[in-house]
């Protein structure tokens, strides 16, 4: 089970006096209880310098969810802290990502818009040129 104190450490008994069952709830709650049932590709990001995540708390989630799941991406960056990375280089990241994944789905019919339409596949270079 997971353990709040491994993300909030410190903070737990001032909100627990806040919001009785918190604790609780978290616990119960955590993606890092339910690795099992993610069977979804999963894209992490991550910098190291993050003061609001532990990098060895996001790790354990890492070799928890690979466990169960082939296609997990994470992608770690040295600064940033919890949320510039996010915005810059973060978002990118996962845009690139998700286009990876569209275009594969594309090439093996399993992604079509409306209609029949499928933008992704018949795009074979980096650019969208034909």
């Amino acid at each position: 089970m997971f353990s709040i104190a491994d993300f909030i450490g410190k903070y737990v008994p001032v909100i627990e006096g806040l919001v009785p069952g918190f604790t609780g709830f978290i616990g119960q709650n955590s993606p890092i209880n339910f690795t099992a049932k993610l069977t979804v590709p999963v894209f992490v990001f991550q910098a190291k310098d993050d003061k609001k995540m532990e990098m060895k708390v996001t790790r354990k989630f890492i070799d928890r969810l690979k466990k169960t799941n082939r296609d997990v991406t994470f992608v770690e960056v040295e600064r940033g802290g919890h949320y510039a990375s996010m915005i810059d280089p973060g978002i990118a990241k996962g845009i690139e990502w998700m286009k990876a994944r569209m275009k594969s789905a594309a090439r093996l019919g399993k992604l079509a818009e409306p209609g029949g339409r499928n933008e992704y596949a018949d795009d074979t270079s980096e650019n969208g040129a034909h």
